[in-house]
């Protein structure tokens, strides 16, 4: 390959991760993750959750957020919806700033069956599953969490 070419192929390297972002390529970006930004700090986020996962089952057993040795940009857990069956996986970045953000991974039934939102649906099955389990969420988990909150949808702008 003659320097002209590999000069080219560079040139429109950086263009692309500089038109698309740098999420593509950024470690643990959870691309598909429903986003959610609340007006509170990481560390008030989280009690509200030890809180509400507390009055759901009495104790505040497996809802503390731990950083999760695979992925250290994120505080990693679950808020559980124990009427419904259910715990929600969500991830809170780890950077502290002002307004903090939540990511939807996934919901988990009480029969273990994981429906996943941190992927892009393959068929309209999927995003009536996924539409729903959004829905749920905000319903029964953040509308109860007495928290202003914004629904940011995800990082590809795909909405569902």
């Amino acid at each position: 390959m003659n320097n002209t070419r590999l000069f080219q192929l560079i040139i429109l390297s950086i263009l692309t991760v500089v038109a698309y972002g740098c999420d593509f390529i950024a470690a643990g970006s959870n691309l598909m993750a429903e986003r959610y930004k609340f007006e509170v700090s990481k560390d008030s986020l989280m009690h509200r959750i030890r809180l509400f996962n507390a009055s759901q089952n009495g104790e505040l057993k497996d809802s503390i957020f731990n950083i999760d040795k695979n992925s250290p940009y994120f505080y990693r857990g679950y808020i559980y919806d124990n009427k419904n069956g259910e715990r929600y996986l969500v991830l809170i970045p780890t950077p502290s700033e002002s307004d903090t953000e939540l990511l939807l991974i996934s919901v988990i039934s009480d029969e273990d069956q994981v429906t996943v939102v941190n992927r892009e649906p393959e068929n309209k099955e999927e995003i009536r599953t996924r539409k729903t389990v959004i829905k749920n969420f905000e319903d029964r988990i953040l509308n109860n969490l007495n928290l202003k909150y914004d629904h940011l949808g995800n990082a590809m702008d795909k909405n569902y």
